[in-house]
């Protein structure tokens, strides 16, 4: 074989999965950060997404507060 190359892959699409519990949320937005600090994820769309998911996140934890307590 004359070109030994290997064939570029298309960069993997960054996605989040699912997102129903507080755990997931968290897992999530660690995903976020983490893609942003690698460069596969632009700052600008990571921080949008960031946004929403710590939201998510407070509300999750709001929600699940009073169910702790009992």
């Amino acid at each position: 074989m004359p070109n030994s190359e290997q064939a570029s892959s298309a960069p993997k699409k960054f996605s989040l999965g699912p997102l129903g519990t507080l755990n997931q949320v968290t897992k999530g937005l660690a995903k976020t950060i983490r893609a942003m600090a690698d460069g596969t994820l632009d700052t600008q769309v990571g921080a949008r997404i960031r946004k929403g998911l710590c939201i998510m996140r407070a509300g999750l934890a709001t929600f699940s507060a009073p169910t702790v307590n009992r």
